[in-house]
């Protein structure tokens, strides 16, 4: 979309006959295009403008900044258009091409409104021009290796034509470096019909940047697709990841467009929901380390369905994630504010013979015998919601754990039938805790529990108040407000740490201690900052 719009500015620009008088002297007409396409954390610089009357405009260098300095590069750049065919409304360029562009890094994001809550359909932008780009073509391109992860080098070849809000793109990569890889895309959209196509593929030999990108072992070749047809009442896609010549993921992703409510009158706009199906398997054990094979199993299965309403409300019927260890399912809806009306989820990872479940978590080895999760709530039978997480025998190399409970209830706030806020009394428990330092399991015994009452509204601190953590011996209880992180987490604790024997700290302190202790503290910190005061 941005390409296109800098595209319809530069040959307005171009057209504009008051360049006639001012292209000798290049100055003028170089800063008004820069002006044209520069923007809101967007600015634009050319180097070595010429043609402007003619049907071949051509630039030397072309820069883009932001406040961090230059991220894209073009090079020798050149557009043949034909310049009359402006003034019908239309902007035909026969082809653009550049001897070299470097995106350098990504552009800082441009702070934007939040969207609206209502769902609105499916359109391509509107311009007040036709565009009808026949080919543009790269022979080097350049990414940094900020862009994805590694500094790549590509060729690429595209088209684009938009008009009357309708629209087709088509797109090619090929890796010019040291590995071979190729990405198509090829799709279009019909205002009329709302007909949607798409295909794009993907193919990289052994050793290629998404595989390492996803850290997949052994780096095998891969190949992706992506293809559906149809109107948006009723489209299909089909997709497969393989690797190693063997499909690991294949699926598919279906939109569904229904009536919704109750019929307006006649002549009235009929409201639909935009419904949609996700179903997705396979044996994806070969995309993760050995050790981690047998979590997932060879036959993962996601399904998902649910619509999206009129009013922006997300309703999504079901889910579940089935696979060797992971038993996941239930369904929830969220307001057009995105806060939850129904939740109904019930989880659980464990072996079916009880023998402990390697987690695919980074750092340390984690296993667990079993874990467990539940998460329910009705708006239409009150306000209160519960929850609750378990797990039994977690091994880690730091930590273990016999048993550990998370319990939590509360309530959703509401004014005039809109949510507001969220609260809820927070418990802990566990059993059989052995810490790695013998001195700091010493100091804290096998068994701690606490609980605390949390409470959120938006545009106001985080509440966390009557915390109270149980240990041997040892008793914490405070009060906290923590503000939001634009503001650098803000945080003002009120506390005190009561120690009944303090010989159980001697260990960890290096030195004999005895007696009892109560220590009231205040701490107040932002990202960085700590201040306390006792």
């Amino acid at each position: 979309m941005k390409s296109l719009i800098a595209i319809t500015a530069l040959c307005f620009s171009l057209a504009t006959p008051v360049f006639a008088q001012e292209e000798e002297r290049g100055g003028f007409l170089q800063t008004q295009l820069e002006d044209s396409l520069s923007g809101e954390g967007r600015i634009v610089r050319i180097t070595g403008f010429k043609g402007a009357l003619s049907s071949v405009a051509t630039m030397e260098k072309l820069t883009i900044a932001d406040s961090d300095g230059i991220w894209l590069i073009v090079e020798g750049a050149s557009l043949n258009w034909e310049r009359a065919a402006l003034l019908r409304g239309r902007v035909i360029v026969r082809e653009m091409t550049a001897d070299r562009i470097e995106v350098v890094r990504k552009p800082l994001a441009v702070p934007s409104e939040a969207p609206a809550a209502e769902a609105t359909e499916f359109s391509l932008p509107e311009l007040p021009v036709s565009i009808d780009i026949k080919n543009v073509s790269v022979p080097e391109v350049v990414l940094g290796k900020d862009i994805v992860g590694r500094a790549l080098e590509l060729s690429l070849d595209a088209s684009a034509n938009l008009e009357g809000g309708s629209g087709r793109a088509t797109f090619s990569a090929v890796r010019t470096d040291e590995a071979n890889g190729e990405f198509t895309f090829s799709g279009g959209y019909a205002r009329d019909t709302q007909a949607l196509d798409v295909e794009f593929d993907f193919s990289e030999d052994a050793g290629g940047i998404v595989a390492q990108l996803l850290k997949i072992p052994d780096t095998p070749a891969l190949e992706a697709s992506i293809t559906g047809h149809g109107p948006l009442a009723d489209f299909t896609a089909d997709f497969f990841l393989a690797s190693a010549g063997e499909k690991n993921i294949e699926g598919s992703v279906e939109l569904i467009q229904t009536p919704f409510g109750v019929v307006g009158s006649e002549g009235a706009t009929p409201q639909k929901s935009q419904g949609f199906k996700l179903k997705l398997g396979g044996d994806v054990t070969a995309l993760f380390a050995p050790e981690y094979r047998s979590f997932f199993g060879p036959d993962l299965s996601l399904n998902l369905e649910g619509a999206r309403e009129p009013s922006g409300a997300l309703d999504l019927e079901s889910f579940s994630l089935q696979a060797q260890t992971i038993d996941l399912k239930g369904g929830a809806r969220l307001s057009p504010e995105m806060w939850p009306t129904l939740l109904n989820i019930k989880g659980n990872v464990k072996t079916k013979d009880g023998t402990p479940v390697l987690l695919p978590l980074s750092g340390s080895k984690t296993l667990v015998d079993s874990l467990n999760l539940n998460l329910s709530y009705d708006a239409h039978k009150g306000s209160g919601w519960q929850g609750s997480l378990g797990l039994v025998n977690l091994v880690r190399d730091e930590v273990e754990l016999a048993s550990a409970r998370l319990s939590m209830a509360g309530e959703f706030e509401s004014k005039v039938h809109k949510v507001t806020g969220v609260n809820a009394n927070v418990s802990f428990a566990t059993e059989g805790l052995v810490l790695a330092d013998p001195a700091l399991s010493q100091a804290l015994g096998t068994t701690l529990k606490g609980r605390a009452y949390v409470a959120y509204k938006p545009q106001t601190p985080l509440d966390v108040h009557n915390v109270s953590v149980e240990g041997k011996g040892v008793a914490f209880s405070g009060d906290f407000d923590i503000g939001g992180l634009s503001d650098g987490l803000p945080t003002d604790l009120k506390a005190a740490l009561t120690v009944d024997d303090l010989s159980q700290f001697a260990a960890l302190a290096k030195q004999p201690i005895a007696g009892e202790q109560t220590c009231p503290f205040r701490a107040v910190s932002k990202l960085f900052q700590v201040f306390l005061t006792s």
